[in-house]
């Protein structure tokens, strides 16, 4: 969910600066307890596998390669936020150590869909974009003329994520997920939690469509 406070503005659209969402307003105090409790109190070693690797190397390539940016200070800012992202990897593939947090896990992400359809659907319904503070949507490229269908316009919605194509993105991202839980069938699952998954996996395909973004049905 793109809701956010800009920290600072640097680079455009596509590297917008440094800016505190509100999902950070939860995993930094987090991250800090995780670390407390492992290194301080506990004194454990944080997990650690061959996996690590890949993630560890990128971050220090996107480092490595703000040398050569035109931009240097936008780089840094997504430098920064990569950073981010890599420390909230390490603490996941750390924490997530049960059955219960992978559930917890999946009902967070069957709201953030829900949240995401019921928003795209009142855009729809009223034609343009909801306002609300710190979304920062953008309206360049959510409206579309059609010449050759005779001037026909259609609306692009955004849901929680600032623009379609991010939220074309994030459906990209979650579609697979859902995919499998259907293919793994009602008995394993049980009857409700096959249909849950079934329900937001259509609904999520609806959304996708919604959003007309090519590259995300490309890659989808």
């Amino acid at each position: 969910i793109s809701i956010s406070k800009a920290l600072f503005i640097e680079g455009g659209i596509y590297t917008p600066g440094l800016s505190i969402y509100l999902s950070d307003l939860f995993i930094f105090p987090l991250l800090a307890l995780w670390l407390l409790n492992r290194k301080v109190i506990n004194k454990e070693k944080i997990y650690w596998s061959k996996l690590h690797l890949y993630p560890t190397l990128f971050l220090i390539w996107m480092w490595l390669s703000m040398a050569q940016s035109e931009d240097k200070l936008a780089a840094f800012f997504i430098c920064v936020n990569y950073t981010k992202y890599f420390l909230i990897f390490i603490f996941l593939a750390d924490y997530i150590q049960s059955k219960k947090h992978i559930r917890l896990i999946m009902y967070a992400f069957a709201l953030g869909i829900c949240a995401h359809f019921l928003l795209a659907f009142v855009e729809l319904l009223t034609g343009g974009g909801i306002s609300i503070q710190g979304t920062n949507n953008t309206t360049l490229g959510t409206r579309l003329v059609f010449e050759n269908a005779g001037g026909v316009h259609a609306f692009r919605p955004s849901g929680l994520m600032g623009h379609p194509n991010a939220l074309a993105d994030f459906m990209v991202f979650i579609l697979p997920t859902l995919l499998m839980l259907i293919l793994l069938g009602k008995n394993l699952l049980g009857r409700f939690v096959w249909y849950v998954a079934g329900s937001l996996f259509l609904i999520s395909v609806i959304t996708l469509i919604l959003t007309l973004s090519r590259a995300g049905w490309i890659s989808y």
